[in-house]
């Protein structure tokens, strides 16, 4: 796949192929699954490209493994928000360190995903601290549902004091679904939890104020953590969602956002 310039297909199949040793995970059969399955649709929908809507074609060259230069992005239109930055995460892909940061816009609600790469020992560009937020425009990736972002302007940098209030959890869940009906790749869609008390019982899932329980990813190992901060109190939760589990990437709790990846790794 590297030799034919479809790195992220590549990628994708190391993934899979690691599932298959995971048998430990109780639920690496569904993942697996999962993974090929995507892949299978992946590789018929860029056989067929030109017969795909304009924004979905986008998205699946990004998947293949294509680039988008950055000036093809900064010419799309700027949304113009303050946003709040809730998470960071950093992966190890072998010779590249790669950081996803989201961050949710406070007035208009839209999630961004923005992507650095460091190569050796090099640092990421353009660092920003989780448990923040900034004035700023941001200018997405063309898609049938724009979600990586470039940061255009930025000022006013300063701590987070509140993080803005979550939908509905059935709010949330249609979301999910519209998103699916015109982008059916997305494996990971951003989802913010008010009011959700771990369970102390099976540490493997959440407890919505209503009753309802979402089960966490199976590779979350810091249930233990969520328990001693909640006390048997409501969270507010923001994870990675895969239409089936729930991946927590940061806690907002008592005034203060806990990033998973940097403290509760430590």
């Amino acid at each position: 796949m590297v030799d034919a310039q479809a790195g992220a297909i590549g990628n994708r199949l190391r993934r899979a192929s690691g599932l298959c040793f995971q048998t430990t995970n109780p639920d690496w059969q569904r993942q697996l699954g999962s993974e090929l399955a995507s892949l299978y649709m992946l590789c018929q929908a860029h056989a067929r490209l030109d017969a795909l809507p304009a924004p979905l074609q986008a998205d699946v060259r990004t998947l293949v493994g294509w680039s988008v230069p950055q000036e093809t992005v900064f010419v799309e239109p700027a949304i113009v928000d303050r946003w709040q930055v809730l998470a960071q995460t950093t992966e190890d892909e072998g010779r590249v360190r790669s950081r996803t940061t989201w961050l949710r816009g406070v007035a208009s609600g839209r999630w961004a995903m923005l992507l650095h790469y460091s190569a050796g020992g090099q640092g990421f560009e353009a660092p920003l601290a989780t448990s923040t937020e900034f004035d700023g425009a941001l200018c997405f990736y063309p898609g049938a549902w724009p979600l990586r972002a470039l940061i255009k302007e930025q000022s006013g940098t300063r701590p987070l004091h509140a993080v803005a209030s979550a939908p509905a959890l059935d709010t949330t869940l249609d979301a999910y679904a519209d998103v699916l009906a015109v982008q059916p790749f997305i494996d990971r869609y951003p989802m913010l939890l008010d009011a959700v008390v771990p369970d102390s019982a099976r540490r493997t899932s959440l407890r919505t104020s209503d009753g309802r329980l979402l089960p966490l990813h199976t590779s979350f190992r810091h249930a233990p953590h969520l328990l001693a901060l909640s006390g048997g109190h409501p969270l507010t939760v923001f994870g990675e969602w895969d239409g089936v589990c729930l991946l927590p990437l940061s806690v907002w709790q008592d005034g203060r956002l806990f990033n998973i990846d940097t403290e509760f790794n430590a």
